[in-house]
């Protein structure tokens, strides 16, 4: 075995013969936060062994902390270079080019982009043959085949990757409208070994997620139906934000076909009905499909609040006051963090109220309760600074600093 590098320091001197030992020392000292400790000891192991795949693959991971992803594409290409056999390293290269992918989407010609997606999708596919029972890499291999288009294949591991483990969950981060695939939280063989306990316990799960990056408010809650292991069905719902509707329409109909149960599929489909009736195509009848697809979801999940808030907004273009408050109270039960719908809880109330001809004496109750609330969660989200900006011209009130005075809701900090 090699020797590998040490930390000249006694008090945190690292002893290991191999290059398994080293990473895994490494990688303790990463996920205990000692970042700045951890140059060292890889600098010195590739001036002692420049052959070394762990040391350009660490030198990868301070790049990608310092938001150097160009050097930490090189290094993670240098480290499969050297360590061919290490399925690890394929599998953060493919990272890094996917956020650099992204960076660069703005500028890149559309053949530019079809390059680096392939070569994304052969990074994950070496990963797979090197380690073929591997599941989290197969969902990640599958992934990149839906982002191309390439059901047929995606789905092929996905049954052969997740299918087999029946009930799990999706996980949303309601204060920030993201959903969070499962397999950006487990790592390697602890997706496996969660799935695997969902499936012994027949559904029944708990976890709690921190964000610290924002400090906002994260609140799970518990929802029946099929897993979403590759977000596929996210796909879809960025074809939608991005305009491409007959894209998402063919994503989400295939979905439904294959995984009818799937209730994420339902509320994907509602959301294209919907939006082309915003553009004038068939408003009446896409507002109807919509409407129908939504409560589907809502009999395969009582608590899709996505649902609820979809029906809420479609009974608002109606004009049916009572009706879209009565719904978006539901969706704020559901999920009391959502600052999504608190936002257009707040703007239906008063809406409803200019429709009924009521006058005001002062800032309505609503706007303090709800608008508030959406504030203390997440004070610079779009919807919350043009409303609070709206009403306090309005009412000629200082919002934020009423906002600030208001109790603190600690149910989700």
């Amino acid at each position: 075995m090699k020797p590998i590098a040490t930390i000249n320091d006694p008090s945190k001197r690292i002893e290991v013969v191999s290059e398994r030992d080293l990473s895994k020392q490494l990688r303790q000292m990463f996920d205990q936060g000692r970042v700045t400790e951890l140059k060292l000891p890889i600098d010195k192991q590739l001036a002692e062994h420049p052959e070394s795949g762990t040391g350009h693959f660490w030198k990868g991971r301070l790049g990608e902390k310092a938001h150097d992803l160009k050097l930490a594409i090189l290094c993670y290409e240098t480290a499969i270079e050297k360590d061919p056999a290490n399925p690890h390293f394929p599998v953060f290269l493919a990272s890094a080019l996917e956020r650099k992918l992204g960076m660069d989407s703005l500028s890149n010609a559309g053949i530019i982009r079809a390059a680096q997606l392939e070569k994304i999708e052969s990074t994950l596919k070496k990963a797979v043959e090197l380690a073929p029972n591997h599941q989290g890499y197969k969902s990640r291999y599958a992934f990149s085949l839906a982002g191309q288009n390439r059901l047929n294949d995606a789905f092929e591991l996905i049954q052969e990757a997740f299918l087999q483990y029946g009930k799990a969950l999706v996980l949303e981060n309601e204060a920030l409208e993201f959903p969070i695939a499962l397999q950006t939280i487990f790592l390697e063989d602890d997706l496996q070994r969660f799935l695997a306990g969902v499936e012994e316990s027949e559904g029944k799960y708990a976890i709690m997620l921190v964000q610290h990056s924002f400090l906002a408010p994260v609140a799970f809650f518990s929802q029946k139906g099929w897993i979403d292991s590759t977000g596929l069905v996210q796909i879809g719902l960025g074809s939608v934000a991005d305009g491409l509707l007959d894209e998402a329409v063919s994503l989400f109909s295939e979905l439904q076909h294959r995984l009818p149960r799937l209730h994420d599929v339902w509320g994907g489909i509602g959301l294209c009905h919907t939006t082309m009736a915003t553009r004038g195509e068939d408003p009446e009848r896409n507002l109807a499909a919509a409407s129908e697809v939504y409560q589907k979801e809502l009999d395969l999940n009582p608590s899709a609040w996505k649902a609820m808030l979809g029906l809420g907004l479609l009974e608002k273009k109606k004009e049916r006051w009572n009706e879209a408050v009565q719904w978006l109270k539901q969706a704020l039960e559901v999920a009391p963090v959502s600052v999504q719908v608190l936002t257009n809880l707040v703007a239906t109330l008063y809406d409803r109220d200019l429709q009924e001809g009521i006058s005001f004496s002062g800032l309505p109750e609503y706007v303090q309760k709800y608008l508030g609330h959406a504030h203390g969660i997440m004070p610079n989200h779009p919807a919350v600074v043009s409303l609070t900006d709206h009403f306090g011209k309005i009412f000629r009130a200082n919002l934020p600093e009423i906002f600030r005075c208001l109790p603190l809701d600690t149910r989700f900090q």
